[in-house]
C-alpha cells in the first residue's frame, strides 16, 4: 500500500504546488482557511507567520483567518468550532452559503512537543519541500481533492495529524449532515479514538475501489474492546474504522451556530468529536452525556451542556467515507516526532521525506552516511559547520551548528546556536526562544530529556518522585544537583509539573543561553553539582510562552535562511 500512497501523495503535492504558484486557477479550492487559537497572544503569533507565508508558501487566493477562543472558561475544540462559526457569520453572513471553509484546530500550547509551543503545531516543519513544508501546507496538500467534491460548508481537522489515502471510487461530501473520514485500524487503536458503527448493508466487500460511502448508525468515543464487539463496530479480522476529520454542510453548521448563540458564554469544555459525533446517527442516544471518563476538566455544567447539544443535533445524519487504503499519523508528542521522522520508513517513503532539507553543511560525508529511507537523522532549515558529528537518530531544525560539535543520539534540537566544541548528550531536548524583558530582548533555552513527561504532575511539594528532569528523578536533581528547594521552582501555588518549573535562566546572548542549557544537561547526567540558586531570574516553559518575542524568532529564522541560500 505504501507505493500507492506515495504516488497519490506526490500527485497531490504537484497540484498544490501549481495552485500556490497560481498556475492552475481553475481547480476548485478552499474559499476560507480558519486556524483556531487559544488566545489573543497565540493569534498574533499565527498571524505573523501566515503573513510571511501568503504568496510564498501559501496560495494567495484564499481568505485566511486566525480566530482565538473567547476570554474566560476553556471551551475545548468543540467550543472553538462554534466560536469560529460565529465570527465567520459576522464577517461574511449570507456569503457563507457559497463558501467552502477549512477549519484547522491549532489552539493549545503543545506541552507534549514544546518545540511547537511558541509558534504553534500548525507551523511544525516537515522534512521535504522548498520552501520547507510546514503542517499547514501539508493540510492543504492532503485535502486537495476535497473541495471539488463538496458543497458549501466547513471541513474540520486538527493541526497535529497527517492522513494519507488514495481516492479512487464514486464518493463525495454532498450528503446532508456530517460526513466523516473513516480509516481501517486495529481494534486496539479504537480504544483511543472515535469508532464508527456502520450500516453493513452499505458496504460492498467485493468492491475494488479505495473509497466507499456508508451510513453510520452510531459513533463510539474511545470505547473498550468489549463495547466495540457488542455494538457491532468490528469488521473483518478485528478491524474497526476510526475517525480523523469531518465535513458539515451549511445547514448543519448553522445548527451549531444557533446552539452557540443561545448558550454563550460557554461554561465548559466541548469536544468537537466526542460531543458532536456521538449525537449523530440513526441509533444515537444520550447516555454518553453522563460519561465523563474521557473529560479532562469536569465542570458542573458539562452534563447539562452535552445533553443540550444532543437535543440540537438529534436526527442529524452521519455519513462516513471509508478510506480503505489510508494511514493516520499523529505528530503531537516528542516521541512521535522522533519516531516518524527518524525511524518510520513508511512515513518517510510515503511523504518522500529527505534526511537533509534546506540545509547547508560543510561536512559532505554527513548526508551520505544517512539512508534516504530508514534509521537516520532529520535536519531541516539549518547550517552545519566542519567536523560536526551527529550520532544516531535526531531531529535538528532551524539550527546554526558551529565546527567540531558532537550530538549524540535521539535528540531534538530546535532554534539553537551550538558553538564550537560543544557536546550534546543523548536524549537531549533543546529549544531556544527569544523573550521580551522590558524593552530589551533575551534568550532562554529550554533543556530537558526527550523522555521527560512534561505534563505529568504531583499534588504536593513534599513528594514529586514521579517527575523526571533530564531523564533522572526530579527530586534528586532539584536538591542534589541544582541546589534548589522545590519552593524555588514552583512558586505562588503553580501546578507541580515540568511545564511550570522555573529552571531556565535568560541571557542577552543566544550563544550563552544554549551553552548553559547544554552544560545543565551534561551536569544532570553526571550528577555534577551546579549552583542554579545564584541566578536571580529563572523562567518556566509557561513563563516563556507568555513573554515570547515572535517577531525576533521569525527574524532569526529569516537570517538563518539567508545564510543557507547564499
Amino acid at each position: 500500500m505504501s507505493d500507492l500512497l506515495r504516488r497519490d501523495t506526490a500527485r497531490k503535492r504537484e497540484i498544490f504546488e501549481s495552485i500556490r504558484k497560481n498556475e492552475k486557477k481553475e481547480i476548485p479550492f478552499w474559499d476560507i482557511v480558519v486556524i483556531t487559537a487559544a488566545d489573543a497572544e497565540q493569534e498574533i503569533a499565527y498571524v505573523s507567520q501566515l503573513n510571511e507565508k501568503i504568496g510564498c508558501g501559501l496560495p494567495s487566493s484564499i481568505k485566511y483567518h486566525v480566530i482565538p477562543d473567547p476570554l474566560g472558561q476553556k471551551i475545548g475544540n468543540g467550543g472553538s468550532t462554534m466560536a469560529a462559526l460565529d465570527t465567520l457569520e459576522q464577517l461574511y453572513g449570507k456569503d457563507l452559503d457559497n463558501y467552502k471553509v477549512l477549519m484547522i484546530h491549532a489552539g493549545g500550547y503543545s506541552q507534549r512537543l514544546p518545540s511547537a509551543s511558541v509558534l504553534g503545531k500548525i507551523f511544525t516543519a516537515l522534512p521535504f519541500g522548498n520552501p520547507l513544508y510546514q503542517m499547514i501546507e501539508v493540510k492543504l496538500m492532503m485535502y486537495i481533492d476535497f473541495p471539488s467534491r463538496m458543497g458549501p460548508g466547513v471541513f474540520v481537522t486538527c493541526a497535529d495529524d497527517i492522513e494519507l489515502f488514495t481516492i479512487d471510487g464514486d464518493w463525495d461530501f454532498y450528503g446532508a449532515g456530517f460526513t466523516a473520514l473513516g480509516h481501517p485500524s486495529p481494534i486496539e487503536i479504537g480504544t483511543t479514538h472515535g469508532v464508527f458503527v456502520l450500516s453493513t448493508e452499505d458496504i460492498n466487500k467485493e468492491s475494488n475501489f479505495s473509497v466507499q460511502s456508508a451510513k453510520c448508525r452510531r459513533f463510539l468515543h474511545k470505547p473498550s474492546v468489549d463495547v466495540m464487539h457488542r455494538e457491532g463496530a468490528v469488521m473483518d479480522v478485528n478491524t474497526v474504522f476510526t475517525d480523523s476529520a469531518y465535513f458539515m454542510d451549511r445547514n448543519t453548521s448553522q445548527l451549531l451556530l444557533k446552539f452557540y448563540r443561545n448558550h454563550q458564554p460557554l461554561k465548559c469544555e466541548i469536544d468537537a468529536y466526542g460531543d458532536f459525533l456521538q449525537a449523530l446517527g440513526s441509533e444515537a442516544n444520550d447516555k454518553y452525556t453522563c460519561n465523563v471518563n474521557n473529560v479532562t476538566d469536569v465542570t458542573e455544567n458539562i452534563v447539562k451542556t452535552r445533553k443540550e447539544i444532543f437535543d440540537y443535533l438529534r436526527g442529524t445524519l452521519l455519513n462516513v467515507l471509508l478510506f480503505k487504503k489510508s494511514v493516520f499519523y499523529h505528530i503531537g508528542t516528542v516521541l512521535e516526532y522522533l519516531h516518524h521522522y527518524c525511524r518510520n520508513t513508511d512515513f518517510q517513503y510515503e511523504l518522500n521525506c529527505h534526511p537533509m532539507v534546506m540545509t547547508v553543511s560543510n561536512n559532505r560525508c554527513l548526508e551520505s552516511a544517512w539512508p534516504e529511507i530508514g534509521s537516520r537523522c532529520s535536519v531541516m532549515h539549518s547550517k552545519i559547520g566542519d567536523n560536526v558529528q551527529i550520532h544516531g537518530e535526531s531531529i535538528i531544525e532551524y539550527c546554526f551548528i558551529d565546527d567540531n560539535v558532537t550530538i549524540y543520539s535521539n535528540c531534538i534540537l530546535s532554534n539553537v546556536y551550538l558553538a564550537s566544541d560543544l557536546v550534546v548528550p543523548e536524549n537531549s531536548f533543546l529549544h531556544s526562544v527569544v523573550i521580551k524583558r522590558g524593552t530589551e530582548r533575551s534568550y532562554v533555552t529550554i533543556a530537558c530529556s526527550v523522555k521527560d513527561n512534561i505534563k505529568a504532575s504531583e499534588s504536593s511539594l513534599l513528594q514529586f518522585n514521579s517527575l523526571t528532569f533530564g531523564g533522572r528523578k526530579m527530586n534528586h536533581i532539584v536538591r542534589d544537583v541544582l541546589h534548589l528547594n522545590p519552593e524555588d521552582i514552583w512558586v505562588n501555588g503553580s501546578k507541580i509539573d515540568l511545564w511550570h518549573a522555573r529552571l531556565f535562566p535568560a541571557f542577552t546572548s543566544h550563544n550563552d543561553s544554549v551553552n548553559y542549557a547544554v552544560k545543565m544537561l551534561n551536569y544532570v547526567q553526571t550528577d555534577h553539582k551546579m549552583d542554579l540558586d545564584s541566578i536571580s531570574e529563572r523562567l518556566s516553559m509557561a513563563d516563556i510562552i507568555n513573554r515570547k518575542d515572535v517577531t525576533s524568532i521569525l527574524a532569526y529564522r529569516r537570517d538563518l535562511k539567508a545564510m543557507i541560500v547564499s
